[in-house]
C-alpha cells in the first residue's frame, strides 16, 4: 500500500511492509486466526509449520545441545572437577544487566548444588569494562583457583596472559565478537567467535550463561550428582522409569492412608479438578499421571512415576507458618525420595491454567529429569561440609526470569531461541520467584502482567542505575541474593539511583544535542557517524545518550567521555538496522586505532587516546558512510496494517498479544489508522512534554466510538503543533502502535502516535 500523495508529518516516506496474502489466507484458514493477525504472520514470514510454536514458544522444541558450544566439554570438565577438589571459584561479570542477571544464574546455580562461589564486578569508573589485571591477580591473591568471566574476555588477551603467569585457571564465557586469537584460558565458550559453527549467534552472555549451567547440570547428573537411589529396599518404592510395577508398592503403605487418598480422589477440590481434566489419560506428551497418591505418611496430590515428578496444589492456608514449616518437611522427604516437586496456588490454576500446564510440560520434556540409576558421584565433600548424597537436582527452569531480562535489555533479536527464552521467562517473573525482581517491580509499582517492555525499560534501568551512578555489584547482588532484608535495601538503593541517573542523563543529552548543533570539538550532527566527545560527562550515561542520539539523528552514534586528565576516552556505541557498528570497531581496534574495544552488530564500546579520537571518526565515516548516506536517504519507514477505527477493539488487541514478546526482531506491529478526525487534544505529564487526544471516525455508520491516543515527548514539535492547533480539523491518518491501557480496571485500547499523513 503506497500512501503518496499523503504528506507525512515527519517528512517520512511509509509504505505497508509486503507480504504473501495466499500465506496469509493458508494461516486464517487452517489456525483460525483473525485475517489481521494471519497477515502479520505472513509479513513476519512465519511458515504454517512454524506457526504454533512460533505463537506458543517452548523451550523444549528449542533448546540446543548446550556441547554443540566450542569448548563446552572442556569447561565443564574442569569446572566439574574444581567441585571434586574444592578449588575457590570466583564470577567475573561485567556490570550492565546482561553481565548482572548472568552472574546471578551462575550464582543461584552453583549455591543449588551446595558450591559457594564469589562474584566480582569490575567498577565501571576506575576499572571499566572487561577483566583487568590488577583485579584478577589480586583474586588470585585472595584464594580464588578458577575464575569464570562472564559477558567479557574475548578480547583480553593481556590481563588473561597475566593471570595464567600466577596460575589462575580461566573460563570465558561471552557473546561478545571474537577475532581470530583466542586469550589465554582453559575455555572460550562464545557463539561469536570466528571459527564457531554455533548456530545460535544471537544469544547474550545471558542465554550462554543458562546453557552452561545446563550443560554442567547434565554431566552432574550422569555422574550421579543428584539423588542416587536409597538403598537398602526403601519402604516408599523409588520406581525407576516405571519399569516396577506400581501395584507391587502399595503393600507398604497401612489401609488407613489408602482409604485416605480414595476419600481425597472422591471429594477433590474444584482446582484438582480442573488440573486433572488436562493431566488424565496421558494428554500432557503421553505421560500417565495418578492422584492423591500415598508417598510414606504422606497423599500427594498428582505424580508421574516415570519422570518423577510431583504436582501440589495449595490453600491460602498453605500460607500460615504452621503449614509453611509442614510443606516444607514434606517436601524435603519427597525429594530425598528423587522427586521433583512443583506446588501452584489453587488460584493459579483458575486465573493462568495454560502457564501452569506449560510449567509442567517444560519438566516433563526437560533432560533434567530423564534420572537413570546413577553411579554414586566419586568427589570430596562439597563446600561447607555439605554431601552429595540425596541432593535434589536443581530446576533450572527458575532461572530463565534472568535469561530474558539479560536477553531484552542487550537488544537481542527475540526469535528462534531468545523468543522461547523470554516467553518462558515472563512466565516464571509472574511467578515472583525472584526476591530481588519482585522488590524492584513492588518498588516501581508494576502492577500489570510484566511484558518485554517491563523487562527493558522499567526493571533494566534500575539494574543498571547501580553501575552507572554508583556500585556495580548491587545488580548481580539484588538477583542473587536469598536475603529479604539485604534485598529491599538494595532495591531502594537502586530506586534512588535510577532517579539521579535519569537527572544525569537529561543534562548530559542536552549538552551533546548543543555541542553536535553548534560543531564544538569539531563533530557535528550532519556528520554520517555522530561523535559526541567531552571531558564533563559521567561515564556511567553515555550508553543511554548514545541510544537517545541515535534516535534522534537516526545515524550511529558513539558518546565519548574524556577522562579528567584529557589523555583517554570512553566510548559507548549504538548504530542502526544495517550497520555492524561492533565489526567496525574490531576492525578500528586491529589498525591500532583503539587501546580497546569491542561489541556486537547494535551497541559496542572502546578506550581511545584522546589524540586519536578525530582520526578514529575519519576511520568510521570513510568506511561507513556511504552505506550511512543510502539508509538515511531513503526516509524509508514501513508500517503492517491499515485499519478503519470500527475495526480496533479490545478483542483484537487481545489476539494480537500472541504476538508478544515484541523486542527486536519482532517489533510490535505499526498501524495506520485511517481517516481519523481530532475531538481534543491536551498536554499531559509533569512538565507537559506529552500530548493525549482523542480521535473519532470520519464517517461510520452506527459507529459511536473513539479512541484514545499519545504521542510522547511532542509537546515542541511540529507533531506536537499539529495536535494542538485548533484549526486542525481535517480527516487524517495515525500512524503508531496500538496497547490495551488499563485504568482503575477498565481496559481501554490506546494508540501511541508517531506521525501523521495528512
Amino acid at each position: 500500500m503506497n500512501l503518496n500523495p499523503k504528506t507525512s508529518i515527519l517528512g517520512l516516506n511509509w509504505q505497508q511492509k509486503t507480504f504473501d496474502k495466499r500465506h496469509a489466507t493458508s494461516i486464517y484458514q487452517r489456525f483460525d486466526l483473525s485475517e489481521v493477525l494471519s497477515d502479520l504472520l505472513s509479513a513476519r514470514e512465519i511458515s504454517l509449520d512454524e506457526i504454533e510454536n512460533f505463537l506458543e514458544p517452548k523451550i523444549k522444541t528449542s533448546l540446543p545441545d548446550p556441547f554443540e558450544l566450542g569448548d563446552m566439554e572442556k569447561a565443564v570438565s574442569h569446572v566439574i572437577e574444581a567441585i571434586k577438589q574444592n578449588k575457590k571459584i570466583t564470577i567475573f561479570a561485567d556490570y550492565d544487566v546482561d553481565g548482572a542477571t548472568s552472574a546471578a544464574i551462575l550464582k543461584r546455580f552453583f549455591r543449588d548444588i551446595g558450591v559457594d562461589v564469589g562474584i566480582y564486578i569490575p567498577d565501571r569508573i576506575l576499572e571499566g569494562y572487561g577483566p583487568n589485571s590488577q583485579a584478577l591477580l589480586n583474586l588470585k591473591k585472595n584464594g580464588t583457583d578458577l575464575v569464570i568471566t562472564l559477558d567479557c574476555g574475548t578480547v583480553a588477551f593481556k590481563p588473561l596472559e597475566d593471570a595464567a603467569a600466577v596460575g589462575l585457571d580461566i573460563i570465558v564465557i561471552d557473546h561478545h565478537l571474537g577475532v581470530l586469537e583466542k586469550p589465554q584460558s582453559i575455555a572460550v565458550i562464545n557463539p561469536n567467535l570466528l571459527d564457531e559453527t554455533f548456530p545460535h549467534k544471537n544469544l547474550c552472555a545471558a542465554g550462554v550463561t543458562f546453557l552452561f549451567a545446563v550443560a554442567v547440570n547434565k554431566k552432574l547428573r550422569e555422574l550421579g550428582f543428584y539423588n542416587p537411589p536409597l538403598e537398602g529396599g526403601s519402604n516408599y518404592a523409588v520406581v525407576r522409569g516405571g519399569v516396577k510395577n506400581y501395584q507391587n508398592a502399595q503393600k507398604f503403605y497401612s489401609s488407613e492412608i489408602l482409604i485416605k487418598a480414595k476419600e481425597l480422589r472422591d471429594n477433590q477440590t474444584d482446582a484438582e479438578g480442573l488440573l486433572w481434566f488436562y493431566l488424565k489419560n496421558k494428554q500432557l506428551d503421553g505421560h500417565k499421571f495418578r492422584r492423591q497418591q500415598p508417598f510414606g505418611n504422606y497423599i500427594v496430590d498428582f505424580v508421574c512415576l516415570e519422570k518423577k515428578l510431583i504436582i501440589e496444589l495449595d490453600g491460602s492456608q498453605h500460607n500460615e507458618d504452621k503449614k509453611i514449616k509442614y510443606d516444607a518437611k514434606r517436601t524435603e522427604f519427597l525429594q530425598q525420595q528423587g522427586y521433583k516437586v512443583l506446588r501452584f496456588w489453587n488460584h493459579e490454576i483458575f486465573k493462568n491454567i495454560n502457564d501452569v500446564l506449560d510449567v509442567i510440560f517444560f519438566e516433563l520434556s526437560s533432560d533434567s529429569l530423564a534420572r537413570p540409576l546413577p553411579e554414586p558421584f566419586h568427589g570430596s565433600t562439597l563446600p561447607q561440609g555439605e554431601g552429595n548424597i540425596n541432593r535434589a537436582e536443581p530446576n533450572l527452569l527458575n532461572l530463565l526470569d534472568l535469561v530474558a531480562l539479560g536477553t531484552v535489555c542487550d537488544v537481542m533479536s527475540l526469535t528462534g531461541l531468545n523468543r522461547a527464552f523470554v516467553a518462558a521467562g515472563l512466565k516464571i517473573l509472574r511467578q515472583r520467584k525472584n526476591l530481588g525482581l519482585r522488590e524492584i517491580c513492588d518498588l516501581a509499582a508494576l502492577d500489570e502482567e510484566p511484558s518485554a517492555y517491563h523487562l527493558g525499560f522499567v526493571i533494566g534501568p534500575r539494574i543498571n542505575a547501580g553501575g552507572r551512578v554508583a556500585k556495580s555489584d548491587l545488580g548481580a547482588t539484588i538477583l542473587s541474593s536469598e536475603d529479604e532484608e539485604e534485598v529491599k535495601a538494595i532495591a531502594l538503593q537502586l530506586e534512588n539511583f535510577n532517579k539521579q541517573r535519569k537527572d544525569i542523563e537529561v543534562q548530559v543529552l542536552e549538552e551533546a544535542v548543543k555541542s553536535l548543533e553548534s560543531g564544538l570539538n569539531g563533530f557535528r550532527n550532519t556528520d554520517p557517524i555522530i561523535f559526541a566527545v567531552s571531558k564533563n560527562w559521567h561515564q556511567g550515561v553515555i550508553g543511554i545518550v548514545a541510544s537517545r542520539l541515535k534516535d534522534l539523528y537516526g545515524k550511529p552514534v558513539a558518546v565519548i567521555a574524556i577522562d579528567d586528565v584529557g589523555l583517554k576516552g570512553k566510548a559507548s556505541c549504538r548504530s542502526i538496522s544495517g550497520i555492524d557498528f561492533g565489526g567496525e570497531i574490531l576492525k578500528a581496534r586491529l589498525n591500532g586505532l583503539l587501546i580497546e574495544g569491542g561489541g556486537h552488530a547494535m551497541a559496542g564500546g572502546f578506550l581511545v587516546a584522546a589524540e586519536k579520537i578525530a582520526q578514529l571518526h575519519q576511520f568510521f565515516c570513510k568506511n561507513l558512510s556511504a552505506k550511512v548516506d543510502e539508509i538515511c536517504a531513503q526516509k524509508k519507514a514501513e508500517f503492517d496494517i491499515a485499519l478503519d477505527l470500527p475495526q480496533v477493539n479490545i478483542e483484537l488487541l487481545k489476539e494480537l498479544s500472541k504476538l508478544e514478546p515484541f523486542g527486536v526482531g519482532n517489533m510490535r506491529p505499526k498501524f495506520i489508522l485511517r481517516d481519523v478526525i481530532k475531538v481534543r487534544a491536551n498536554l499531559i505529564g509533569k512538565t507537559g512534554e506529552h500530548i493525549s487526544a482523542t480521535f473519532s471516525a470520519k464517517s461510520a455508520v452506527g459507529f459511536q466510538g473513539q479512541i484514545q491516543a499519545v504521542a510522547f515527548r511532542s509537546a515542541n514539535t511540529v507533531l506536537g503543533q499539529i495536535l494542538l492547533d485548533p484549526k486542525s480539523t481535517k480527516p487524517m491518518n495515525l500512524v503508531g502502535t496500538l496497547n490495551i491501557n488499563t485504568w482503575m480496571g477498565v481496559e481501554k485500547v490506546q494508540m501511541i502516535i508517531e506521525d501523521i499523513l495528512i
